[in-house]
């Protein structure tokens, strides 16, 4: 017997099968968490997953601890084609001692069909479920498995949404030596009806305020065309029911899917209201988003205004806008108002702290330029504070006089 193994008096079927005066193969799982091919160390067995049964139960017979009338012929369930699937509960047995390891169910399916099964089975018996697609013959062709629950408890479940209409093959299959009793249940879901404004071009942008709901299922999505014109701006902002999380995001224009392509901008995480605010650098029709990202069904309310963009009379240091309080409130972007420039006086020796908080998408930076600078584009900050979060902070003790 192999080193490591278990007695010669055990009988298991996990990793390994072992059986008095029967030569040990250790049992793989393929990449579905299926009973994969038979392995002998050194080799491959010819044998396929299907004879599995039938060669514990050759085992068995060759130890002299099973009749050789154990050995019985497979039933209409044991392999695909299988029998029509029944109405749901459905209890059934399996015996891996006498060759009977799958019961196999037929089930017409249609493409958008969503299936959900679980079972559960005897203590000490461990049975799996596995999902064949409409082309497989066999229950050995473990790569054609679309679906499938192979864990070491119950219950197993699994639920598989159908790409393609044909008749698929639901398989319960025996991953160990014991057998004994299942109950498995099933429901089928027809296709959701399909979601008009769930991808560009999406609805018209209806007046502001907007409401409406999303889930986590047939509705994930509510996609608006919105006319921008270059040198306009797009402030929205977004709320949705306690415990959804629901997200925001502008698309230029040409984009043809909101899944694919890439947003100009989008609004900020980690809590409502989620705001955005975009300057359009060219005319066109852009498409908002109110995207699903987790807490199942809700409602939101999606607030919106356009306006011009005004001219920006702090873009650099010869424009600087003098601090007149503690506290300024401001807004950039990335196209259009990129930089805003204060300015304040300073004696050697005194000393400055600068915190700026971002409520929306983005993540500008904070720096300070001492006196002589002339630019923000050309001139070398002092010091500079631009992290990954949306707080960012300076603290500068001056060591010339001058303007800052």
């Amino acid at each position: 017997m192999e080193a490591g193994g278990e007695s010669s008096g055990d009988l298991a079927l996990r990793r390994d099968v072992v059986i008095p005066g029967v030569r040990r193969y250790p049992i793989a799982r393929c990449r579905h968490g299926l009973p994969g091919p038979l392995r002998q160390r050194g080799g491959t067995m010819s044998r396929p997953i299907r004879t599995l049964g039938l060669l514990i139960a050759s085992s068995l017979l060759i130890a002299g601890i099973l009749p050789a009338a154990a050995l019985a012929a497979t039933g209409a369930d044991d392999q695909i084609q299988g029998v029509p699937l029944a109405a749901s509960p459905i209890s059934d047995t399996l015996s891996p001692a006498t060759g009977d390891v799958h019961n196999v169910s037929s089930v017409a399916l249609n493409a958008g069909d969503r299936l959900q099964v679980t079972m559960t089975g005897d203590p000490g018996t461990d049975f799996d479920l596995v999902l064949y697609s409409f082309t497989a013959t066999d229950v050995a062709q473990t790569h054609l498995a679309v679906a499938s629950s192979s864990t070491n408890r119950y219950p197993e479940t699994f639920t598989y949404s159908v790409p393609t209409t044909g008749t698929y093959y639901l398989d319960v299959v025996s991953y160990g030596a014991i057998g004994g009793s299942y109950t498995m249940t099933w429901d089928l879901a027809a296709a959701p009806p399909v979601d008009p404004d769930g991808t560009i071009p999406g609805a018209a942008l209806p007046s502001s305020p907007v409401t409406s709901t999303l889930d986590g299922i047939g509705d994930v999505r509510d996609v608006y065309t919105v006319h921008l014109n270059a040198g306009e701006r797009l402030s929205a902002e977004l709320s949705g029911s306690a415990g959804t999380d629901y997200r925001v995001l502008l698309f230029p224009p040409g984009s043809t899917s909101t899944t694919a392509d890439a947003p100009v901008a989008q609004g900020s995480a980690g809590g409502y209201p989620s705001r955005l605010r975009y300057g359009a650098p060219v005319s066109g029709d852009y498409y908002l988003e109110v995207r699903y990202v987790s807490g199942g069904t809700g409602t939101y309310r999606l607030d919106w205004s356009v306006a011009a963009i005004p001219p920006d009379p702090s873009s650099d240091i010869s424009n600087a806008v003098p601090l007149t309080g503690s506290v300024v409130e401001g807004s950039v972007d990335e196209n259009s108002n990129v930089h805003d420039v204060f300015s304040v006086y300073l004696v050697t020796g005194q000393t400055i702290t600068l915190a700026l908080t971002v409520d929306s998408f983005g993540d500008p930076a904070l720096r300070l330029f001492g006196p002589g600078a002339v630019s923000v584009l050309s001139s070398l900050p002092i010091a500079e504070s631009a992290t990954a979060n949306r707080l960012e902070s300076i603290t500068l003790r001056a060591e010339t006089t001058g303007m800052y």
